[in-house]
């Protein structure tokens, strides 16, 4: 036997160590015409109704627990999808305040005048944008 073949052995004994009946099951995610949700066994055209997915669970388990299976791995997936968008959404808030520092950093290091009230409203707007970085946990600069 050859390195090559070797290679392939081991995924192979992997797959034959689960049964290819153990996840086989499908359970069809509906949408009846009339509106409302619902699992299904068998395909959505046979109850008269639009399919939405089609998800694969264990077979030989109760419906409600292969239900319940599916509810927790959307559940999941949907938290995961919320943290990635807050994430994204902090990370672009804290680009626009880096910007703006920036801009303000750069019309002072020009040494041009600027009038006292000007100053004294770019300090405040200053003091908050810092606020703002650390509030939202940025990464330092």
């Amino acid at each position: 036997m050859s390195a090559g073949d070797k290679r392939w052995m081991v995924p192979l004994l992997a797959i034959g160590l689960f049964p290819a009946s153990a996840w086989s099951a499908q359970i069809y995610e509906c949408v009846a015409i009339g509106g409302g949700d619902f699992y299904s066994e068998v395909p959505c055209f046979e109850h008269k109704a639009i399919a939405r997915t089609r998800h694969t669970v264990p077979d030989g388990m109760p419906f409600s627990e292969q239900v319940k299976l599916i509810n927790e791995r959307t559940s999941k997936a949907r938290e995961v999808a919320t943290r990635e968008a807050a994430s994204r959404s902090r990370a672009q808030e804290c680009g626009r305040v880096d910007q703006e520092l920036a801009a303000m950093a750069t019309k002072y290091a020009k040494g041009d005048y600027v009038e006292i009230n000007e100053v004294n409203r770019d300090q405040a707007r200053h003091r908050h944008l810092k606020s703002r970085r650390t509030s939202l946990g940025c990464a330092s600069e």
